[in-house]
């Protein structure tokens, strides 16, 4: 997993390391900047996210992180409902190749089958990133 795994956790979502190296987020300083600002709200410790990145388990930090990521990236409305608009729209504006979109795209779908099984807005985040990662790892 290499930029959208990365991108997917925080955006997941749609984020975390890099799938398609190439062909990368055209900004990846507003997915960073969503991740650091949510890590420090929600006081997620560098190390965390380390342990995270390597590990692929989205349940090492607090899950009310990745709601925030997906919250400030459009895929988590103020009712703390998961919608795929504004949140592909904004995936769309900041990566840069259709193929990888495409991926996204077809993941951010996928994923919506969890948005029932949440009680929490932050469970929802937490299953949301998960199932990023999940479908992510099996492209």
């Amino acid at each position: 997993m290499t930029k959208y795994s990365c991108f997917a956790l925080c955006v997941v979502v749609v984020s975390l390391s890099s799938v398609f190296a190439e062909d990368g987020p055209a900004n990846e300083g507003d997915v960073l900047d969503i991740v650091f600002e949510c890590a420090k709200e929600h006081e997620v410790k560098a190390s965390e996210m380390l342990a995270v990145m390597g590990s692929r388990d989205v349940t090492l930090v607090n899950p009310c992180l990745w709601s925030c990521c997906l919250k400030k990236g459009g895929f988590i409305d103020d009712k703390g409902q998961y919608v795929l608009n504004p949140g592909l729209t904004y995936v769309r504006n900041i990566i840069k190749g259709d193929e990888s979109y495409s991926v996204l795209e077809k993941t951010a779908k996928q994923c919506e089958s969890v948005k029932d099984k949440a009680e929490t807005e932050c469970e929802l985040g937490a299953l949301l990133a998960g199932c990023f990662v999940e479908q992510m790892m099996k492209m």
